[in-house]
């Protein structure tokens, strides 16, 4: 529940699902902790306290609060913030992990090392540049050096 407000993919996700799909959840996840006494009325209000911290939560992250209030004051509060996570959450960008090619490609090796050291650590030509070059082209680390 924490990690909600924290991830802005996490929180735009949440809040575009709408309080319904929320209070679902939370009721699944969390019913039991609240108590076995509680009413199914106890959770959602809960539900619906935190959904609505989560709202204000993405009014704060990514709209102006003048025009949310002034749409919330004609739609309701959830249907523009709801709208408003939609969009965003429309238009953020995928951020995808680098790929074996990105890392190999972005190696650089600085050498300070005599002649000698090069050779041992490089092969036997020594070259640092020729050891990355092998290493892009998809060779072994263990088969360059002695």
């Amino acid at each position: 529940m924490f990690d909600v407000a924290a991830h802005p993919p996490t929180l735009l996700a949440v809040v575009n699902a709408g309080p319904m799909a929320w209070r679902n959840s939370f009721a699944a996840q969390f019913g039991v902790l609240i108590g076995p006494k509680a009413s199914g009325e106890v959770v959602a209000r809960i539900a619906d306290a935190v959904f609505r911290f989560y709202c204000r939560q993405v009014i704060d992250q990514f709209g102006d609060p003048h025009d949310i209030e002034t749409m919330a004051a004609r739609h309701g509060l959830t249907t523009s913030v709801e709208r408003l996570a939609g969009e965003t959450l429309d238009h953020l960008e995928e951020v995808k992990p680098p790929s074996d090619q990105d890392i190999n490609d972005g190696w650089e090796i600085e050498s300070g090392s005599s002649d000698a050291g090069r050779r041992f650590f490089y092969g036997p030509d020594g070259s640092p540049q020729a050891f990355l070059d092998k290493l892009k082209a998809g060779a072994d680390p263990t088969d360059l050096v002695h």
